[in-house]
């Protein structure tokens, strides 16, 4: 995972727009490479692979104004599911 843009409102300040965040994932299915996917904060983007579909659900840690997040630090979470009903 490579986080390659992060431009939410930190938490100690108040914004207009909320921002967004966009990361780069490899996907591997059973020792196969599918390729890299870029996923952000909005609900509209997933990857999409053999009738699955990986969807961004949180990445942490969430900015603060006084602190740069080193890459190394961030941690996400991920929805892993089947298409059909969300």
């Amino acid at each position: 995972m490579d986080v390659i843009d992060d431009s939410r409102c930190p938490s100690d300040v108040e914004c207009v727009w909320e921002g967004t965040v966009s990361l780069v994932i490899n996907i591997r299915y059973n020792s196969q490479d599918l390729g890299n996917f870029i996923l952000n904060s909005s609900n509209l983007h997933k990857a999409s692979f053999m009738g699955y579909y990986v969807k961004l659900k949180v990445l942490e840690p969430y900015p603060i104004s006084t602190e740069i997040i080193p890459k190394s630090s961030y941690h996400a979470t991920f929805r892993i599911a089947e298409y059909g009903p969300d």
